[in-house]
């Protein structure tokens, strides 16, 4: 029936004309057929979608789950722990940072909110790198831990005695003043102390010649214009339909794998410290690595 499609369609003075019983029939059949296709088509794609969703999602669920289970266990491991001191309220301290940090940086990543997950993310790294120069090689051997909180304690005064001081050259107030003052008479009391090394001789004493220049380009150089924002950073960014900014290179799962080698960082060394087994979180983490 060759005039088929033609005879449903043509119209006289916009009447349709109703063809013959069979060609409705026929008609019918063909439109049953591609609504079959169609759905089952839409179906076999919701199914793959589903699944491509699932994969990712798992992936997110298991950074997530492993870093959470990684803190809660060692946190447990760490009340039964006799000696309470210093160092293991430091400890204790700086793994409640590192849950609070990791669990927003990740929440921040799967909103595609990269840059405001980056400025969190670059606080993490220096506040889990010190305290690693801190206890690294300190363990029986508190005094260690002593001269290193103390030599960081010492440069963290200077600077902030220099901003303070800057400050007060801008606005001669008394009470900026008197702060300054207050620095002034910390800084006495730790006359005999050296300071700390910056954070390229922190990532070289923790990890060698070798080793920290990466560590230490990708998680100072390469977040440092994040939070220490200039101009020819700020022309890169992009602003969307919606208001919101995002960088060229929206990749996230690189900034999750930074947040969990930060995480497993200090891990690493707080297990050391206490002479703990660290082989499981060390294979778990071999695994998330190549994800």
């Amino acid at each position: 029936m060759p005039n088929l499609l033609k005879d449903i369609r043509e119209s006289r003075n916009n009447k349709l004309v109703i063809p013959a019983k069979a060609g409705i029939q026929h008609l019918l059949t063909i439109e049953r057929t591609e609504v079959f296709l169609i759905s089952l088509f839409k179906s076999f794609l919701l199914k793959i979608c589903s699944k491509i969703k699932a994969l990712f999602d798992g992936r997110k669920m298991e950074i997530n789950g492993s870093i959470n289970d990684w803190l809660q266990k060692l946190e447990e491991k760490l009340d039964s722990v006799d000696d309470k001191n210093e160092v293991w309220n430091h400890c204790v301290l700086v793994l409640a940072i590192a849950k609070d940090y990791s669990n927003a940086i990740l929440q921040l990543l799967n909103q595609k909110k990269n840059i405001q997950a980056k400025v969190l993310l670059r606080s993490l790294a220096e506040i889990i790198l010190k305290t690693c120069w801190c206890i690294k090689d300190a363990g029986g051997n508190i005094k260690l831990y002593y001269d290193k909180n103390q030599r960081l304690s010492k440069s963290s005064i200077l600077e902030q005695k220099k901003l303070t001081k800057r400050a007060y050259e801008c606005f001669k107030d008394p009470i900026i003043k008197a702060h300054l003052q207050i620095h002034d008479d910390n800084l006495l009391k730790l006359s005999n102390v050296k300071c700390a090394p910056d954070n390229i001789g922190l990532c070289k004493e923790l990890f060698g010649n070798d080793a920290h220049q990466l560590f230490y380009l990708i998680l100072f150089g390469e977040l440092h214009q994040v939070v220490h924002a200039n101009l020819g950073w700020m022309q890169k960014l992009k602003i969307s339909g919606s208001g919101e900014i995002y960088e060229d290179e929206n990749d996230a799962s690189i900034n999750k794998k930074l947040c969990v080698a930060c995480v497993y960082l200090i891990l690493e060394h707080i297990y050391k410290y206490y002479n703990l087994d660290f082989s499981n979180i060390k294979s778990q983490y071999e695994r998330i690595k190549n994800l």
